[in-house]
């Protein structure tokens, strides 16, 4: 791993942050924006932000600068953004790509805590759940902004029980506060109901009353009460 280190250490300063590509990985790394702190130097906790739409580089630019940038310099979280693949989404059979990412992220910096926050806009929500659901145990905390996935079982939601939950999502947004709701309400059964639920009233598919400072007050709550242990 030093090599890879060394590569992405000295590409950052090279490029002032722009997204960054593995050289050495049989499979191409995914292409993402850092945000936030970017030095390697010693623990932070570390936000992976998936974007929203067609998550391309433009909607990694959006994620970044409207959630992310401003709250993560002040408070000094890493955030990680990847880019899809062009014409793909990064959920379904691009899901090993993401996870393969977030090992490398775990070999760059030295995360607090060992394990990454996870946090998505729409399909990114989509995509933060779907990884939540695959491999719980690597996360620090899920935010959905908003995120669902349809017909999610009892045994799946089991799966997310030891892990801190924020959720948000507009009043108008039906499509997605229903799926939501249900969701909240079987974590809830089971003993673990989200951390945070916002919903934010009269307003679209992403409310403009989300702000990154709204985000990272939930995010900052995780880092004091981090993942739960054994049996609730």
């Amino acid at each position: 791993m030093p090599h890879a280190f060394t590569f992405t250490a000295a590409l950052l300063l090279a490029t002032l942050c722009l997204p960054v590509q593995s050289q050495s990985n049989p499979v191409e790394l995914l292409e993402y924006e850092v945000a936030g702190r970017t030095d390697t130097d010693g623990p932070r906790p570390v936000l992976l932000a998936l974007p929203p739409g067609n998550q391309s580089r433009q909607m990694v630019e959006f994620v970044v600068q409207r959630y992310s940038k401003q709250e993560a310099m002040r408070l000094g979280w890493t955030v990680i953004s990847p880019v899809a693949p062009g014409g793909q989404l990064l959920s379904g059979s691009n899901i090993d790509r993401v996870l393969e990412l977030v090992d490398h992220v775990e070999q760059t910096y030295e995360v607090e805590n060992g394990r990454i926050h996870v946090a998505g806009v729409s399909n990114g929500g989509r995509t933060a759940l779907e990884l939540a659901l695959a491999q719980p145990e690597r996360f620090a905390s899920l935010s959905l902004l908003p995120g669902m996935q349809e017909n999610i079982d009892t045994e799946q939601l089991e799966s997310l029980k030891h892990l801190p939950i924020a959720m948000y999502v507009g009043g108008n947004d039906t499509a997605w506060l229903v799926p939501m709701k249900a969701m909240a309400e079987g974590l809830t059964k089971l003993g673990n109901p989200p951390a945070t639920f916002l919903i934010f009233k009269g307003e679209g598919h992403t409310p403009k009353s989300l702000t990154g400072e709204i985000l990272f007050q939930a995010l900052e709550s995780f880092r004091l009460s981090p993942a739960l242990e054994g049996e609730l």
